[in-house]
């Protein structure tokens, strides 16, 4: 792409809510600039949903009420709805294949075996903020439990916002209220800094208990990791993992370097420094003092498959499955008619600046299996 397109001030993501423990401080944006993007996320959605990109969210409109910020009604540029559509799109799609199979990639991609289909699966949002997917799906009776976790400041209003809107608290049967937890028989909301979560027992504590470890079980990270410093985050996930047997782990981020098209493959995921329109990514979140410590240690899409392949080793005999791409090549394999029409939905012209953007977000995941 050319070196002249500018690097927008908007972003198509949503960061990790941070609590307030030594090991957050260390990694931590400002609190107050670190939720308000989940409320930037939440009007890019609306955005999205009102000029016609995705269908409408009335659950979305509800949590809007309880916004801290007026952000909510501002109209997005077209390349910021067409992000957000994309990754809706793509992580929709890729959570769905999961609660149908049990796994993110084909279930016959596991040292030649195929897996049968679950009766029953799990999923684990990290920092969901005000993310709605589990009422959006409505009642999938596969979904055994469906755990968002975030911020107490940030459940502790979704949790009020729920009590308050019948389409959300309808949704759910035996509904019990402890400190930090919002837990019903399928959908648990749970407030802790998720940094803390690496140790088995704070995990088992605070999340383990909710789950069945017998169930294949997806962990969901929308702008998550990007936020949180790499040894972090990987040690709260090998936590996880050493939990499961059968587990998928699922990440939207941003990749400040792109997926550098120019180079040997065999120097993707290694090669750290970020792309020009990288470095203006990184700017312009510094300047609203945001901090993304994960986006400039893992870089690149191979960089987060090669990260994910390390994360699901065990000293037991297992098998996986990993792939990563952008939105960029979501966009281009989008069939072509649905091309045109999401174009013309509000005239684009900045064809140039919406693939650069688009080639510097990421979708990555693995499948990890534990071979009996």
């Amino acid at each position: 792409m050319p070196s002249e397109v500018p690097a927008p001030s908007l972003t198509l993501g949503r960061p990790f809510r941070k609590g307030g423990s030594a090991s957050s401080r260390s990694v931590c944006s400002d609190g107050d600039a670190v939720r308000a993007t989940d409320s930037d996320a939440l009007g890019s959605r609306l955005a999205a949903c009102r000029a016609g990109y995705l269908t409408p969210d009335v659950y979305a409109e509800l949590l809007a009420t309880e916004a801290p910020v007026p952000s909510l009604s501002i109209r997005r540029p077209p390349l910021i709805s067409i992000g957000t559509y994309l990754r809706s799109c793509e992580t929709d799609s890729l959570v769905q294949h999961f609660i149908d199979t049990g796994t993110i990639g084909p279930t016959d991609s596991f040292d030649g075996r195929a897996l049968s289909s679950p009766s029953k699966v799990q999923i684990i949002s990290l920092g969901a903020g005000s993310d709605t997917r589990f009422w959006r799906m409505g009642c999938v009776p596969k979904v055994a439990r469906y755990i968002e976790l975030d911020f107490p400041e940030t459940t502790a209003l979704k949790a009020a916002c729920i009590q308050r809107h019948a389409p959300l608290h309808e949704a759910l049967t035996d509904v019990h209220i402890s400190e930090h937890v919002f837990e019903s028989s399928k959908y648990v909301l749970v407030g802790a800094d998720i940094g803390s979560l690496a140790t088995r027992h704070e995990w088992e504590t605070r999340v383990g208990r909710f789950l069945d470890a017998s169930l294949p079980t997806l962990i969901l990270c929308e702008c998550v990791l990007a936020y949180m410093d790499v040894s972090v985050a990987d040690e709260m996930l090998r936590t996880c993992f050493s939990t499961l047997g059968q587990v998928s782990l699922l990440s939207y981020d941003m990749c400040v370097s792109g997926d550098r098209e120019d180079r040997p493959h065999d120097h993707i995921a290694h090669d750290t420094e970020p792309t020009r329109f990288g470095k203006v990514m990184l700017q312009n979140l510094s300047a609203r003092k945001l901090i993304l410590p994960g986006a400039r240690q893992c870089t690149t899409p191979a960089a987060y498959k090669e990260r994910f392949e390390q994360l699901a080793r065990s000293e037991r005999a297992y098998s996986s499955c990993s792939a990563a791409h952008t939105l960029r090549d979501a966009w281009h394999n989008l069939d072509r008619r649905e091309r045109a029409r999401v174009s013309m939905l509000e005239h684009l012209d900045e064809i140039e600046e919406l693939e650069m953007l688009l080639g510097h977000y990421c979708m990555a995941w693995i499948d990890r299996i534990i071979v009996q």
